[in-house]
């Protein structure tokens, strides 16, 4: 009797286990999300109540001279300063890694060949080879 509908209900069992399963992965998600926004809104409030607590130690100290006053309030821009060497020197790091592969993939090139049984255009080949190991010297 259910034989000529079997295989609809069989796509549609699928299909409703299959939005079962994204349905749970989607509902995980919001929960990370919501558990990663109350994590960052935590940190905001420490990060502020740490720079609240910085400028109320700085208002107090005492027997600073002007100069000495003038390098505290400056640190926000020297910490900046710190990042971006930080980041600098992260992408010479990577960028001398890159090339360093670079320089091993090329010292490989070109791939040795044998031209001694081509007939029609082994002349030829061997020219081109020449010409590329000209352009990458081993």
């Amino acid at each position: 009797m259910h034989a000529p509908i079997q295989a609809d209900l069989d796509a549609l069992e699928e299909r409703i286990s299959s939005l079962g399963i994204d349905l749970l992965a989607a509902f995980d998600r919001v929960i990370r999300y919501r558990t990663l926004q109350a994590e960052i809104a935590a940190h905001d409030i420490e990060h502020r109540s740490l720079n609240e607590q910085i400028e109320k130690l700085r208002s107090s100290l005492k027997g600073l001279s002007v100069e000495d006053r003038g390098i505290i309030a400056r640190q926000s821009v020297y910490e900046a300063e710190q990042r971006v060497v930080q980041s600098l020197e992260r992408d010479a790091n990577v960028a001398k890694q890159a090339l360093a592969a670079a320089a091993s993939e090329l010292k490989r090139l070109p791939t040795g060949i044998d031209t001694r049984n081509m007939t029609e255009n082994g002349e030829r080949l061997q020219q081109t080879h020449t010409t590329l190991a000209i352009g990458f010297p081993a």
